[in-house]
């Protein structure tokens, strides 16, 4: 009798556990507050530390944008200071993609380029997220779909 009430605990342990990996897959946890978000190539206005205004625009080719191809990630900055380090943060809303980060570097007066791979999603969903990253700061939020 003891035996068999150890073997069902644990036959409900291992589906309780198995239930919150399921539903953990499903959901993304551990988001950070939502911002607001643009679109591929919108600009984003703000006081710059200089007095004017800044802007950010951030621009992802070749069009169409597909996945599996290499792509280039385009960042022109006016009214910034000069980065230390300025990133784009791959990600998809509600799923666990893998880390896909890379640095941009500096092509051009107030201009940065990286490089990347978007990878297809098994499940087909195709909305990506770009945060664009400057000296650790998130300064802009930009919501695509791939092909």
């Amino acid at each position: 009798m003891k035996g068999t009430r150890k073997v069902a605990i644990l036959v409900a342990l291992v589906c309780v556990s198995l239930s919150v990996m399921f539903l953990a897959s499903r959901f993304q946890l551990n988001e950070e507050p939502a911002a607001p978000v643009a679109k591929v190539q919108d600009t984003q206005k703000a006081p710059a530390e200089t007095g004017g205004e800044k802007e950010l625009t951030l621009t992802i080719g070749p069009k169409p944008i597909q996945t599996m191809k290499l792509l280039s990630f385009r960042v022109q900055l006016t009214g910034y200071r000069e980065p230390e380090q300025l990133i784009v943060d791959l990600s998809m809303p509600g799923m666990v993609m893998g880390i896909n980060r890379f640095n941009l570097e500096k092509v051009d007066a107030n201009m940065y380029e990286g490089k990347s791979i978007i990878p297809t999603c098994s499940t087909g969903k195709t909305l990506w997220l770009a945060k664009v990253i400057i000296d650790h700061e998130i300064e802009k939020k930009v919501l695509f779909n791939v092909q």
